[in-house]
């Protein structure tokens, strides 16, 4: 009955991410049919998290996941719930397809977790809160930054060149010179 009231376009009560809310949008007999309708305060809050990740707040250049958490904490924003914001969360906001107007339900198998083969999820149509185009310039800037990809030590560097000039005779990565050699003299 989860999934036919899904495809139907309604909410099962689960929280929405933040941005949404449930609205009762008809009733019946005394059950509630439930949609999700933005929130204009979370949504505001969902679209700066995207621009920090895309453009930078003014003083920085477009900013990572922990950046974002520390500026999001520095200005007092707060989850849905009242808590401080951790890296899992702006990722979680970050990656969720569903501020592009389709949420998922029937991803994952409520008794173990398991996600469900594809053919099994529901799309539900949900107001959007971001453009596709948006959207896809932050996942590509996430996956250009993903640990795997680019070590974090090579973005955050103070080096300009660092992780893409090597010692010619060593082959060693560019870096700073941050002390003097038991020699007394540097090579």
């Amino acid at each position: 009955s989860m999934v036919e009231n899904a495809r139907q376009g309604y909410a099962n009560g689960s929280v929405p991410p933040l941005g949404y809310t449930s609205k009762v949008v008809e009733l019946r007999g005394e059950k509630q049919k439930k949609k999700w309708a933005v929130d204009e305060k979370g949504a505001q809050l969902v679209r700066k998290i995207f621009d920090l990740c895309i453009n930078g707040d003014g003083t920085y250049g477009p900013m990572g996941i922990a950046k974002i958490r520390l500026w999001l904490n520095a200005h007092n924003y707060v989850t849905q719930r009242g808590a401080k914001f951790h890296n899992s969360a702006v990722h979680k906001i970050l990656t969720n397809e569903t501020y592009l107007g389709m949420a998922t339900f029937n991803r994952k198998d409520s008794r173990d977790q398991e996600v469900r083969p594809e053919h099994e999820w529901v799309k539900v149509p949900v107001p959007p809160i971001i453009t596709k185009d948006i959207f896809h310039k932050a996942q590509a800037l996430l996956a250009n930054r993903r640990p795997n990809v680019t070590a974090p030590r090579t973005t955050s560097s103070d080096v300009l060149l660092g992780g893409i000039a090597f010692c010619a005779v060593c082959g060693a990565r560019m870096k700073i010179r941050t002390g003097k050699p038991k020699s007394g003299t540097f090579r």
